[in-house]
């Protein structure tokens, strides 16, 4: 939720809010925090498993190391580790 309010009255504004919301149905409240979140949450979701696939493969398992390997498409390998 946006609003413009002047400087003088934002605190006011704000607690007005506040207490609209507190005294609101929780229920409604909740199914709004739920539909919200599930925007970035449905986005973050592939970086996640991705991130928890590289993490079960690992730099020392056998399929990263071949995949480290230098083939005739991709050219040199790269650096296993930091400099």
């Amino acid at each position: 939720m946006s609003t413009v309010e002047p400087r003088e009255q934002v605190q006011d504004r704000a607690l007005e809010i506040t207490i609209n919301l507190a005294l609101g149905r929780q229920q409604d409240i909740l199914g709004t925090k739920r539909s919200l979140n599930m925007g970035w949450l449905t986005s973050a979701l592939p970086q996640h498993e991705l991130s928890r696939a590289l993490e079960l493969v690992g730099p020392t398992s056998a399929d990263y190391l071949e995949a480290r390997q230098p083939s005739a498409k991709s050219g040199p390998a790269l650096p296993l580790g930091p400099r």
